[in-house]
């Protein structure tokens, strides 16, 4: 049986609230991700993820705060960071055509409150991170993919890898992952098993009922 890698689960929490809280500020029709006709440069791809990984970690720090005020900066800093269109239909992959325009509204809105609910109550303890841009590279046509270290404390590094592409003349992340792990594709996985079990309307169901606390 394969093992899934190890994931630490502070590095998890960073990338996590990172990229729902980013989810959360949206409420507009999703439409697919239309690469741009230029890819993000190396060295302004290195700038975007360094400037977002050092202001990530500062709301972080601020543990005086309480957490809906992180939250709140980290909305108004990220609205703009992730294509948000393309990571919204990756996420329910091939079932997305299969929901109707109300599910696919729901189930974005369902998404966002899940994770948040699930991790927000762990930030509090995650005071000592550092954050390293260690380069970038090209990835196929279009994109550019910036690998970082992060470190908390005593802890092992551990290298995150984030996805760039330009879309609308700007960069934007599509995916980011962890030890090697794409969390996209595994929420995608996660997602389409849920569906197959159940339909959308049950993925929706089981979403809703965990955003209630409920088992």
């Amino acid at each position: 049986m394969q093992m899934t890698p190890y994931k630490p689960a502070w590095v998890e929490i960073f990338i996590i609230f990172v990229m729902v809280l980013t989810l959360r500020a949206w409420a507009q029709p999703v439409q697919a991700a239309v690469p741009g006709s230029a890819r993000v440069e190396t060295g302004q791809a290195n700038q975007f993820i360094a400037d977002l990984g050092a202001q990530a970690i500062l709301v972080l720090r601020q543990t005086g705060q309480p957490v809906e005020h992180r939250e709140a900066i980290i909305r108004d800093m990220l609205s703009q960071r992730f294509a948000l269109e393309f990571i919204g239909r990756f996420a329910l992959g091939r079932y997305w055509r299969a929901a109707s325009a109300g599910q696919q509204k729901e189930y974005l809105s369902l998404f966002s409150e899940f994770v948040v609910e699930t991790y927000s109550s762990m930030l509090g303890g995650y005071v000592d991170e550092s954050f390293e841009v260690q380069g970038a590279t090209q990835a196929g046509q279009y994109d550019t993919i910036v690998s970082s270290r992060i470190t908390s404390g005593a802890r092992d590094p551990v290298r995150v890898d984030w996805r760039l592409r330009m879309v609308d003349g700007q960069p934007q992340i599509i995916d980011v992952s962890v030890g090697g792990v794409s969390m996209s594709i595994t929420k995608r996985e996660e997602f389409a098993a849920l569906v197959q079990r159940n339909g959308v309307q049950g993925l929706l169901d089981v979403m809703r009922a965990r955003s209630r606390g409920l088992p």
